[in-house]
């Protein structure tokens, strides 16, 4: 049996669905919040995680095309893009915490 299944959201994992078509095991694609396997009531899971890549430097120049300098932007993503934003950080702005994947003024 393959069960192609759009949740909610990426992290959330259809186990329940999955247990009541009889399953024996559950690929989740996508970030997850990885539900303790104790959780599962003895659902076997496999989880892939996805990390989506942007060219971080073609992304910046383009801020830099279409706003001015010191313009006050809000940077709105999904967990799959967290990485790029990790690599980069914007020249007027800084983290505010190594979790958190919002910038501020400097």
């Amino acid at each position: 049996m393959v069960m192609g299944d759009v949740t909610y959201g990426a992290c959330c994992v259809d186990d329940y669905t999955a247990r009541a078509l009889g399953a024996d095991f559950l690929v989740h694609y996508g970030h997850s919040c990885l539900i303790p396997i104790d959780a599962t009531q003895g659902m076997k899971m496999l989880y892939v995680f996805v990390d989506i890549k942007i060219d971080t430097s073609h992304f910046l120049e383009t801020v830099r095309f279409n706003f001015r300098p010191g313009a006050r932007l809000a940077l709105v993503s999904t967990i799959q893009f967290v990485s790029a934003l990790q690599v980069r950080t914007l020249p007027c702005c800084r983290r505010q915490a190594p979790a958190l994947t919002g910038f501020r003024r400097i």
